[in-house]
């Protein structure tokens, strides 16, 4: 099947002002890497807000009126094998909110079946992930973007979501990211002297550090104007859109293909390209 020719890369959130923590980059496949050509908050959508549920409904809309494209969003698409009891991915997500109508219930009630543990994937060890997708700090990350984001979407049959379903070309294709783990893949995810999220200047430094490798390493080109704005950005929210959008295109280079074969768990439990 045909590559698609424009790459997205969304750093997501799931906090009360997620519209200005969610961070979009945008940008076009050619022959000698991927040009980003745009980088903007979600609430710089027509019609977005910062407000959560204005933003998540305004960026569905953004996402499956899409053609010809392939997203890669950064939150788990799944849960540990344990805790999903369904046969396939899309009947696990289709009735994800009607079984956690909270993010704190979400997490509590898995808490208590793990017993107070927190798995991970098999694709957050083979990928090396920070947390499990029940983890205090992105636990809200997963209950939002499995319930709010991708349940109407498949329920709906608006996009594609790999690898758990097939390819479709008319429809927009999602797969799952994890800056932190691209960037470890690098060797770039921290420094001795300051980490690149912060607001202090060794912070800024260590962006520009990362933009430029990538750039130099990784075929990145970026708009000039652009540079700045994704410098300037202090939770560095802008950057990971960026590297988000750099492992959506070399999964597209190498036509989605897993990091290893023989096991079938990622068809339930998600799969992270980095």
């Amino acid at each position: 099947m045909k590559h698609p020719l424009q790459i997205y890369g969304i750093d997501f959130s799931g906090a009360r002002d997620a519209g200005n923590r969610i961070w979009i980059a945008s940008g076009m496949v050619q022959a000698n890497g991927l040009r980003i050509e745009n980088c903007f908050p979600a609430a710089e959508l027509p019609g977005a807000a910062a407000a959560r549920d204005q933003c998540l409904e305004v960026l569905r809309r953004f996402i499956v009126e899409l053609r010809n494209c392939v997203l890669g969003l950064d939150f788990p698409f799944g849960l540990p094998r344990q805790l999903v009891p369904d046969d396939t991915w899309a009947s696990f997500v289709s009735r994800f909110r009607d079984d956690y109508t909270s993010p704190e219930e979400f997490r509590s009630s898995c808490l208590v079946t793990t017993r107070r543990k927190e798995p991970r994937r098999h694709a957050d060890e083979e990928s090396r992930t920070p947390f499990s997708p029940l983890n205090l700090r992105i636990y809200r990350q997963t209950y939002f973007g499995i319930g709010e984001l991708l349940a109407p979407i498949v329920k709906e049959g608006r996009a594609c979501v790999l690898p758990m379903q097939e390819r479709v070309e008319m429809l927009p294709w999602l797969i799952e990211v994890c800056p932190a783990s691209t960037l470890k893949r690098y060797g770039l995810y921290r420094f001795p002297y300051a980490p690149y999220k912060g607001r202090t200047e060794e912070n800024r430094a260590a962006r520009e550090h990362i933009l430029k490798v990538l750039v130099r390493d990784h075929t990145v080109q970026i708009a000039v104007d652009l540079k700045a704005r994704v410098l300037d950005n202090r939770g560095g929210d802008a950057l990971d859109s960026i590297v988000a959008a750099l492992a959506t295109f070399q999964a597209v280079q190498n036509d989605f293909r897993f990091v290893s074969e023989g096991r079938d768990d990622r068809l339930v439990e998600g799969y992270v390209y980095t």
